[in-house]
């Protein structure tokens, strides 16, 4: 057809398609394009998300210090958070800037947040409904970021089996309010991208 090859990428209908990182794209690259009508350099992406990735897990860990294991030292909490942050390839995608880094980065920083939010609504009644929508807005944008780290989505059931099953809060009217702000996020932005897919390759089911 006289087209060229272009290595990783979908084709379809003569059109070349990026087929990860749609979340990135509208947070960053098509906001920096449009407003200074210059290509986002994936260098500044990867530094602002490894430095909210590594704020999300000092809330993260500390959160969790505080209500789990209030005894813990400062050396050994330091000595986890530099483990978790070193541990999940950062100095790697830092050494390394380029576009496949950027789809993981977000994907683990919106993937900590979520957590961390999700965690804090579970401990703290105080604008509870308010860090359940936070955790779960996250959570879902993984989708658009590396919808492999959705996986951890899957931790909802250990972090809400009691409460919603055990306790039986799942029958009461705040429980329900609770749940569908916990999933109402999923459901937006799986029909987001579903209506994004069908208007590349005419498939909501056809990731690329």
């Amino acid at each position: 057809t006289g087209d060229k090859y272009r290595w990783d990428v979908a084709y379809f209908d003569g059109h070349y398609y990026v087929y990860f990182g749609i979340v990135p794209l509208l947070l960053m690259y098509l906001p920096f394009r449009l407003i200074l009508n210059a290509p986002f350099p994936t260098v500044l992406g990867i530094i602002i998300f490894m430095i909210l990735f590594s704020i999300g897990v000092y809330k993260l860990v500390s959160l969790l210090a505080e209500k789990k294991f209030s005894n813990i030292s400062v050396g050994t909490l330091l000595l986890v958070l530099i483990t978790s942050i070193i541990s999940c390839g950062l100095i790697f995608l830092v050494k390394r800037p380029d576009l496949y880094g950027i789809p993981i980065i977000t994907g683990m920083t919106f993937s900590i947040l979520g957590l961390y939010n999700w965690i804090y609504g579970l401990y703290n009644e105080k604008y509870r409904n308010l860090r359940f929508l936070i955790g779960s807005v996250c959570m879902a944008l993984v989708a658009g970021c590396r919808p492999q780290l959705l996986l951890l989505t899957f931790l909802a059931i250990p972090l809400f089996f009691k409460r919603y099953i055990t306790e039986k809060r799942i029958k009461t009217k705040d429980g329900i309010m609770e749940l569908i702000l916990l999933l109402a996020p999923y459901i937006i932005v799986a029909s987001g991208l579903m209506y994004y897919n069908f208007i590349r390759f005419n498939s909501p089911f056809d990731f690329g």
